[in-house]
């Protein structure tokens, strides 16, 4: 008989103690690596929303007060003495509502959606949250006119929670796409 190999062939692959504890590490380390970008996306979307929260309001705060100016340089013969809408408009979805009252404090015009009692009892000028509405209220030099101008709180939270939606499903693809790559 002659003499055996001096090597043995190789053997196939054979799962035992030794791969299974390195599938088990690989696994353990995909999901550290998504459970990680899943964390820093939260993050820097909690910091992207902080950004969003500050900006829309300086850029809604600005419209309200736009508004107000314009209305309060309006000629006085655009308001009515019975404080209605503007006629030849119907109703329809108003982001921004306005009050514009006399120096007495009679109602001379508001927008379709505006209650028609004051939004806020104070005259003071300045921008401030009442019950639902968040108003500015601007006052003219003469002091013969002033002006109510406001936002829903409902629709300033909307904003920010579509940008949070739209966030939260990048964040979602992303993993997905990641769990996918490092299969």
């Amino acid at each position: 008989q002659p003499p055996g190999p001096l090597v043995e062939p190789p053997q196939p692959f054979a799962a035992g103690p030794a791969t299974e504890g390195a599938w088990g590490l690989q696994q353990r380390l995909r999901q550290q690596l998504l459970a990680w970008i899943g964390g820093l996306w939260l993050l820097g979307a909690a910091a992207a929303m902080a950004g969003i929260w500050h900006e829309s309001t300086e850029v809604l705060n600005s419209v309200l007060e736009e508004t107000a100016q314009m209305l309060l340089s309006a000629p006085a013969g655009l308001f009515a003495s019975d404080g209605h809408p503007p006629a030849g408009h119907g109703p329809h979805e108003e982001y921004v509502v306005y009050q514009v009252f006399d120096a007495p404090g009679a109602m001379r015009l508001r927008s379709h959606s505006a209650p028609e009692h004051p939004m806020d009892p104070s005259p003071q000028n300045g921008v401030r949250d009442v019950g639902p509405w968040h108003i500015l209220t601007l006052n003219s030099a003469s002091g013969d006119r002033r002006v109510q101008v406001a936002e829903t709180l409902e629709h300033r939270r909307e904003v920010l929670l579509a940008g949070a939606g739209w966030l939260a499903l990048a964040l979602v693809m992303v993993l997905v796409l990641a769990a996918l790559a490092i299969r």
